[in-house]
């Protein structure tokens, strides 16, 4: 048998007439609200944490100081600078629908989940380059936001690398752009001064909120839910993640848990008896991997287990079997 002999491939570059970035940008002309939320972070230090990227801690990375606020926070009187700001958010992602009407026919609702207020000391940084939606737990995302709450003037610019495109932080300037890696962006060294933004929490999810407070009764609406400080104890349901997916949400919950200076947290891995499939291992009647895996993998990760006193079955109440409580050590800075 004589393989025929092919001619290597040639790239053909296409003739295009129009060069678009899909950045969309604003100036919220409130200077007002950006002084109120930057208010807002610096009167709760205590929910001040260090920037977490990829569920961890690496300043080489990435190097801020965070204020998580979730989706159910801004039905609460003292958040009412945050849930403002969302509905000026929400007006500039209507013009944003309108300069691409295409989006109209697609999207009926837009979510928006989790979010972080942030702030940038001199020397503050997040220079890894990266995008909002680069795993399956992302997928969902459709774009990604920001909001500079403060004019800077020495450093601080947020680069999008494919586009040549350099954004100057200034009072109010509000960017919506998509969340794939076409839009991979990082943000430079501050050299002096403070720059605070708002912008989505790294990795997470857009949902649990629209204009109107409305909600979808999605997984991820689910999840993050039953990740709000219900009854003082963070929570973290497992249902429906396979393996690795858990795992990366484990790590992230006791890392950020640990930081926010908690000794007590839920996670909820199922009893793995709701499939009869046993072809599937991660919800098998039989092996319930979860409830088996999860603590074999925090007891693995040296990053974990150094922050872990205990783990043992949570109550009926909380789960039964279907559950653990983690006891985890005091966060020195949370120390007396």
């Amino acid at each position: 048998m004589v393989l025929k002999s092919y001619k290597k491939m040639k790239k053909i570059n296409i003739k295009i007439t129009k060069q678009p970035h899909f950045i969309g940008c604003w100036n919220l002309e409130n200077n007002n609200l950006c002084n109120d939320i930057i208010n807002f972070f610096e009167n709760n230090k205590v929910k001040q944490t260090p920037g977490i990227f990829s569920g961890g801690i690496n300043p080489d990375e990435k190097k801020t100081t965070d204020i998580r606020i979730n989706p159910n926070d801004l039905n609460n009187p003292s958040y009412v600078c945050l849930k403002k700001y969302i509905e000026q958010l929400h007006k500039c992602y209507l013009e944003y629908q309108n300069e691409w009407p295409f989006l109209k026919s697609i999207l009926k609702n837009i979510h928006i989940g989790s979010f972080n207020i942030q702030k940038y000391s001199a020397g503050d940084h997040f220079s890894k380059l990266h995008s909002e939606r680069t795993s399956l737990t992302g997928l969902h995302r459709l774009f990604a936001w920001m909001t500079y709450l403060n004019e800077v003037e020495d450093g601080g610019n947020t680069n999008f690398e494919h586009y040549g495109v350099k954004i100057k932080p200034e009072t109010g300037k509000t960017l919506i752009w998509p969340a794939e890696w076409t839009h991979v962006h990082a943000g430079e060294v501050l050299k002096s001064g403070t720059k605070y933004i708002v912008k989505p929490k790294d990795k997470n999810d857009w949902v649990n909120f629209t204009k109107n407070m409305g909600s979808l009764p999605t997984k991820e609406s689910d999840f993050v839910y039953k990740n709000s400080k219900t009854s003082h104890v963070p929570k973290l349901d497992l249902h429906g993640f396979f393996l690795n997916a858990a795992n990366n949400e484990v790590k992230k919950f006791i890392l950020e848990s640990f930081e926010r200076g908690y000794e007590k947290i839920l996670i909820i891995t199922g009893k793995g008896l709701r499939s009869k499939s046993q072809s599937n291992p991660y919800i098998s009647e039989k092996l319930g991997v979860l409830k088996n895996s999860v603590p074999d993998y925090i007891k693995s990760n040296e990053t974990l287990s150094i922050k872990i006193k205990s783990i043992s079955s949570a109550e009926i109440r909380d789960g039964g079997e279907g559950a653990m409580y983690i006891y985890l050590k005091k966060n020195k800075k949370f120390r007396e």
